[in-house]
């Protein structure tokens, strides 16, 4: 059987959401509520919350604020010092390029399923941001308050010049590109399949003012003493998991990559895969499936271009796929919005997917 972990977000990511509306004020009380929190002296706030939780929180953060840019306002407000170790990893950093390599691989411990990368294309860098979930919704608040608060600290707090060339949202607008634009100040795009922010690329030479290479490798080695805790304590399963999720988006999704990326050998994986009663070939798929939903959520993204993506030979195969996953078809998924849940999967039913 398929192991659907449920993923866990350190409680900051919604104290820093309580904190600002306690700043504008604002009652929290169905906010606490609404995650399930009932902070008290006999029931203390765990330090670890489920990702529904996060995501019932802002719900009804948005709900009683009735503000569409919540996201960007939480991360313009919150104070420096709130992302612990990754606040001052990021200003500490020599230049720009670093801190940002820094804060992709260190923000997976205030966010289980955050991935990121940076690409340098022509003359521009290209920093994209994802979630693992099939929510678009959660992707929307994750990417929103990822991008506002990695831009806004590198900005404001590091004193870095950005000048950015444009910021594309994989989410619809819902009527507020004007405030996106002046809210970040360059042209913003929405429904783009992606959430990614495009600047030159020489911008990841940049210097950063307070750049101190010696603090920085003391903060890096308790960040990656912290990361070795975090993934020591994943399952087999939740590591490859993690591992796809990134290389669906242009990489290799093969057992042999996956093996290599977590230094042992495909027999060796599949062997430990299956003692947790799963295969890289089932997690594969929920992986799939999770992009699939996002996009498919899109609908300016053609479901020809999202079986691309997602490795599959041909648009019929992922359409095959997708109703033994499902039940029902990409297009049925794009017209009703709905999100069907991922069914048990025979994995030898499978059609082949291409390696990339």
């Amino acid at each position: 059987m398929l192991k659907l972990p449920a993923p866990e977000l350190n409680v900051r990511s919604v104290m820093g959401l309580v904190a600002y509306l306690t700043a504008m004020g604002i009652d929290t009380t169905s906010v606490f509520a609404a995650a399930g929190l009932h902070p008290s002296p006999q029931s203390p706030i765990p330090e670890r919350i489920a990702r529904s939780a996060w995501l019932a929180a802002h719900h009804e953060a948005v709900r009683i604020t009735r503000d569409p840019l919540l996201c960007l306002h939480v991360s313009a407000w919150l104070p420096f010092g709130s992302l612990d170790v990754l606040d001052y990893l990021l200003v500490r950093s020599s230049t720009v390029g670093e801190g940002m390599a820094r804060s992709i691989r260190y923000t997976p411990l205030l966010h289980e399923g955050v991935g990121g990368r940076i690409e340098v294309i022509g003359n521009h860098a290209h920093f994209s941001h994802w979630l693992l979930t099939p929510d678009p919704e959660a992707s929307r608040f994750s990417a929103e308050f990822a991008i506002g608060v990695l831009f806004i600290r590198l900005t404001r707090i590091a004193g870095v010049d950005l000048k950015l060339t444009e910021i594309r949202f994989a989410h619809p607008s819902y009527g507020v590109e004007a405030a996106f634009r002046q809210f970040f100040g360059c042209p913003v795009y929405f429904g783009a399949g992606r959430d990614e922010v495009i600047f030159p690329a020489h911008v990841l030479d940049a210097k950063i003012p307070g750049g101190d290479p010696m603090l920085c490798a003391i903060l890096e080695r308790q960040a990656e003493s912290m990361r070795t805790q975090f993934v020591a304590s994943e399952s087999v399963g939740e590591q490859v998991r993690r591992i796809l999720r990134e290389e669906l988006d242009g990489g290799d999704s093969s057992l042999d990559q996956v093996a290599h990326r977590l230094a042992t050998t495909p027999r060796t994986l599949q062997r430990r895969l299956q003692d947790e009663n799963t295969s890289h070939q089932l997690i594969l798929r929920q992986a799939q499936y999770e992009v699939a939903m996002q996009l498919l959520h899109n609908r300016s993204v053609p479901i020809g271009a999202i079986s691309y993506k997602l490795g599959f030979s041909e648009p019929s195969a992922f359409h095959r796929a997708f109703r033994r996953w499902t039940g029902t078809t990409p297009a049925e998924v794009r017209r009703s919005r709905a999100t069907p849940p991922l069914r048990m999967i025979n994995e030898y039913a499978e059609p082949a997917v291409r390696e990339l």
